[in-house]
């Protein structure tokens, strides 16, 4: 037995596993809630950027989008009634161009700057950030993964990588006044 606890001593890897039970050097736990508190902060920032894009292409864009296209349509029956003489037909007529022409813009601008994917990206970033959190709840409770803490560093890369968009500078700066103001997003 003396033996067996020489040997765990010198072991170099993070986690030595007795039996069925992995045990955590205190360093290892310290780095794990480390870890968790970034991940936090990640999972904060993305789920932001998700409300943010969400709220710009619906608030902003497409609702505002879809009221001038309904406008237009009402306005363009007006004008080929007969009940409006020639020149105001002509008035509803530049009108209904107008808002047709902005509409599609608006809507070209959702389509061009793929606000859905940014949106859908953020979220989808946000929920596998909030999984790794929970992960290592997990394991700081109850480790039972061996190779944990390399696998967590894969995963962690994997979101990273599947996120192809940034998020905006302003939620990045929000997250560093709630720090600097010594709160801690939950």
């Amino acid at each position: 037995m003396e033996e067996k606890d020489n040997v765990l001593n010198n072991i170099s890897f993070p986690t030595a596993k007795i039996s069925d039970e992995i045990i955590r050097p205190k360093k290892v736990i310290d780095m794990l809630i480390m870890v968790k508190r970034e991940l936090r902060q990640m999972q904060w920032i993305h789920m932001q950027s998700s409300i943010y894009y969400e709220r710009l292409s619906t608030w902003y864009l497409s609702i505002p989008a879809l009221m001038l296209t309904c406008i237009s349509g009402v306005l363009s029956f007006i004008a080929a009634s007969n009940m409006i003489n020639g020149n105001a037909q002509n008035q509803i007529s530049l009108v209904v161009g107008c808002c047709g022409v902005i509409s599609s813009t608006m809507q070209s601008f959702i389509t061009s700057k793929r606000l859905p994917a940014h949106i859908e990206a953020h979220r989808s970033a946000a929920d596998q950030y909030q999984q790794l959190i929970t992960k290592i709840e997990f394991e700081i409770a109850q480790p039972n993964e061996i190779n944990f803490v390399n696998e967590l560093e894969t995963k962690k890369l994997q979101i990273q990588n599947s996120c192809k968009f940034y998020p905006p500078k302003f939620i990045i700066d929000k997250y560093s006044n709630i720090l600097r103001n010594g709160y801690e997003v939950e």
